[in-house]
């Protein structure tokens, strides 16, 4: 199976948002490159902010998970969509195993805050 296959697979479907301008479909897709990571592995966690079918970049993406030596309330992850998808790498060992760890991924864009969840389940 090719990487764009595999990533293609993992990619949960669309669910559209309520937009500022009449007319715009705000959509966001998050996911991750693992669901299910093997020992020693990082995950990858993706997000695009699509409006009307086109992905945008240029814009700042932020992914949130909780993390014990982190502080509750600020991004983890805050980053520059480019090619329009942000990246972000969390470290799925420090998390207990088969509990499952949310992530949830965000666009400031035009006034709104669009948001879109995934995670991962650590071995």
């Amino acid at each position: 199976m090719s990487p764009s296959t595999q990533l293609a697979t993992k990619i949960p479907p669309l669910t559209p948002t309520q937009s500022p301008n009449p007319g715009d479909i705000y959509e966001v897709q998050a996911w991750v490159d693992q669901s299910n990571p093997a020992q020693g592995e990082r995950v990858i966690v993706y997000g695009s902010l699509i409006k009307d079918g086109v992905r945008l970049g240029g814009i700042m993406m932020q992914a949130t998970w909780q993390e014990a030596s982190h502080e509750p309330g600020l991004p983890n992850c805050f980053v520059l969509v480019t090619y329009g998808r942000g990246v972000c790498v969390v470290e799925p060992g420090n998390y207990p195993p088969s509990a499952y760890v949310p992530i949830t991924v965000s666009f400031d864009y035009g006034g709104n805050t669009y948001t879109g969840h995934t995670g991962f389940t650590p071995p």
